[in-house]
């Protein structure tokens, strides 16, 4: 790997996959293989890196992220068809798999190692790669198989929700009221509309003191209802309109170009600090704001709680007309959940939240087992000259090198011949270095054309020769056949 990957993108989410392709591995007949990653800036523990993210419960149900949270579904490219794998846990650590490693410390050094077993893909074919070397092809809707595919699954990396996270934080820290609260309280606070003569039938037989205090609960819930319809499309997940949210967004976003630039562009670092403090100018304006509705809908409640506590006489007399006092208390216990709602979250006030983790793989190695049938091998014996080589049939036993029988070979290399001339080869020999004692050797002349070496007929393509089989000083005489190579 020249530089860091990002498996499943800047912003994974689930389903995001990561393909691995090698025709190296997967075009053998391979029966283990293992896929070794080296995560960069991984956090120690998943559990308190997400301590803040749990408002709502993840992707999987769950309240809580842990190691064993992030998972991937595996498959296999073979024949245009994906073979699945099943599930694993992505972080595992499980050091029982390093067979091939024994050295190999995952935890120390936050590698994680992935066994595949073939006979884990059901069904997966085996299909031989051709014995020519084919590089690896890009990943299209053609392409016919040796691909592993890594599916994310089980909880995201949590970058849709941090923004949101990020922004109750920020509104705890200037004394605003939780957004997570607000959906419960705009639950409660419906319940007012029922105020308008369908709640209690009959309520004009009601005392004045008890109508007139209707009459001035229903303007008091109307107001309270707007004031926190207005606070919710701007703080409340998922309202697109989250204007908080998208503010914090681009402040960190302007603040990490600006650092990043530091020293390469002061003009990029200048306009980014600039448009920086614009956006901590609306965000202040926006929490001014937030602020005085949350002020006045927090008055609208002490008005229909002040109200409501002031018993009116006789209320007790007034039961059998329409249920009056059991609807009072209802009506307080609900003001009384609702108030609670809208206070400043104390516990957010210890900190800001951990940006979630972008996985990042440093490192990626790959390990496998196969086994060859005689079809699947392809023995070539590569001779001296460029593209000279010889296929040998294994059911024959070949030697696993060329095998040469000749006390010795010479090899003359010329240039620039023509069919039908005449070569002339002077030999000049060194004095007394023949054996005269010994017989003269069979000396075979021939010529390259293409991947093959042809005889020299003597009589025919041999012309003359003078040195006596190389024996003597003298010329070699030979016309140039049709089929030389040049």
């Amino acid at each position: 790997m020249n530089s860091p990957v990002l498996p499943f993108g800047p912003r994974p989410r689930l389903n995001s996959s990561f393909y691995i392709g090698a025709n190296e591995v997967f075009g053998k007949n391979w029966q283990k293989i293992w896929i070794k990653t080296g995560w960069k800036d991984r956090p120690s523990n998943f559990t308190n890196h997400y301590d803040n993210y749990g408002y709502l419960p993840f992707e999987d149900g769950t309240s809580s992220i842990t190691d064993s949270s992030f998972k991937i579904d595996t498959a296999l490219l073979e024949n245009y068809q994906w073979y699945n794998d099943g599930t694993k846990v992505l972080f595992t650590e499980n050091a029982t798999q390093l067979a091939l490693c024994p050295a190999f410390n995952p935890v120390s050094l936050h590698k994680n190692i992935f066994l595949f077993n073939k006979t884990d893909f059901p069904g997966l074919p085996y299909v031989p790669l051709s014995l020519q070397n084919i590089p690896t092809p890009p990943l299209t809707i053609q392409t016919a198989g040796h691909f592993l595919r890594m599916t994310l699954k089980g909880v995201s990396f949590q970058h849709d929700r941090y923004t949101y996270v990020l922004a109750r934080h920020m509104m705890a820290l200037a004394d605003l009221v939780d957004p997570v609260s607000i959906d419960s309280a705009i639950k409660s606070i419906t319940g007012f509309t029922l105020f308008n003569g369908t709640f209690i039938p009959g309520t004009d037989q009601l005392c004045p003191a008890i109508t007139g205090k209707i009459n001035l609960l229903i303007p008091e819930a109307a107001a309270l209802s707007a004031d926190i319809a207005t606070m919710g499309p701007q703080i409340f997940w998922p309202f697109p309109a989250n204007a908080l949210n998208q503010l914090s967004s681009d402040l960190s976003g302007y603040i990490n170009t600006a650092i990043s630039n530091i020293g390469i562009d002061d003009s990029v670092v200048s306009a980014n600090l600039n448009n920086a403090v614009t956006v901590i100018a609306d965000i202040n304006n926006l929490i001014t704001s937030l602020n005085t509705t949350n002020n006045n809908a927090l008055n609208h409640i002490n008005n229909i709680r002040f109200w409501l506590d002031n018993p009116v006489p006789n209320i007790d007399d007034l039961v059998p007309l329409g249920g009056v006092k059991q609807l009072a208390e209802a009506i307080c216990d609900r003001l009384d959940n609702i108030r609670d709602k809208l206070k400043v979250n104390q516990a957010l006030k210890t900190g800001l939240p951990t940006e979630p983790y972008t996985p990042t793989i440093k490192e990626l190695e790959l390990d496998y087992t196969a086994v060859a049938k005689p079809g699947d091998i392809l023995l070539t014996h590569l001779y001296p000259y460029e593209q000279t080589s010889k296929a040998e049939a294994l059911a024959l036993k070949p030697t696993l090198l060329p095998t040469f029988a000749d006390e010795g070979t010479l090899f003359i290399g010329l240039k620039d011949l023509s069919p039908g001339a005449i070569l002339s080869l002077l030999f000049q020999l060194a004095e007394s270095t023949a054996d005269s004692e010994s017989n003269r050797a069979d000396l075979r002349w021939s010529y390259l054309s293409g991947n093959r070496w042809n005889p020299l007929r003597t009589g025919f393509d041999i012309i003359d020769d003078r040195t006596e089989g190389v024996d003597d000083d003298g010329y070699y005489d030979h016309s140039i056949a049709a089929g030389y190579q040049r």
